[in-house]
């Protein structure tokens, strides 16, 4: 917290007045709990499959795996359980009744049948069947959620009978509330403010 007071130290370096201090304090506070909320391990699967359980696949290397055909970074998911999906979860903390939004990159090769499916504690979220990607063309996709339990497993499924899905950097972020928000427009408004008063020359 000093860390995020200290880069918001207005330009002449002189210090904040309490009253500013306390509402960029509080705003600051609000944005980094929010943050902290969000608990997903290895999104870009840069460290292979760590943080994630995969189920109902043939064989690694084989019907799933890791390789290099990313969005970002130097690794991607690769999916494509045959005659039936596979699956690809991992368990996450999660605030009740808090809305979140996950997003993920998603590619197929064009090959059918396919069959892709978000679930949230075995609940489906959202469904692709046949989809026709042109070859391995990343989209983003974003499925909003709000869960009713401490943690929450989220699950994804993959079949594709002749080829594969590629799956990068998914994210799972808490949507602000209305009052968070204003919380910290106010510390951001106040400290302009501040900042331009002390600009004014003196009369």
């Amino acid at each position: 917290m000093r860390q995020v007071l200290d880069d918001m130290r207005p330009a002449s370096g002189r210090p904040m007045g309490r009253a500013t201090r306390h509402a960029v304090a509080l705003a600051a506070a609000t944005l980094l709990s929010t943050a902290a909320q969000a608990a997903l391990v290895n999104g870009s699967f840069e460290s292979g499959l760590q943080g994630w359980t995969v189920g109902n696949f043939f064989a690694e290397d084989y019907d799933y795996g890791i390789d290099a055909l990313a969005h970002s970074g130097q690794a991607a998911f690769f999916g494509g359980g045959i005659g039936a999906a596979g699956t690809l979860s991992q368990t996450v903390a999660t605030t009740p009744s808090q809305a979140y939004v996950l997003s993920f990159w998603l590619a197929g090769d064009g090959f059918m049948p396919n069959e892709f499916t978000v679930l949230a504690n075995g609940a489906p979220l959202f469904q692709l069947s046949d989809a026709a990607f042109l070859s391995n063309t990343y989209q983003q996709f974003k499925v909003f959620l709000s869960p009713a339990t401490a943690s929450t497993s989220l699950s994804f499924a993959f079949r594709s009978d002749s080829g594969a899905f590629h799956f990068d950097d998914v994210a799972l972020a808490p949507v602000p509330e209305p009052t968070t928000t204003l919380l910290f427009g106010a510390g951001i408004a106040a400290l302009l403010a501040a900042r331009k008063l002390r600009g004014r020359p003196s009369r």
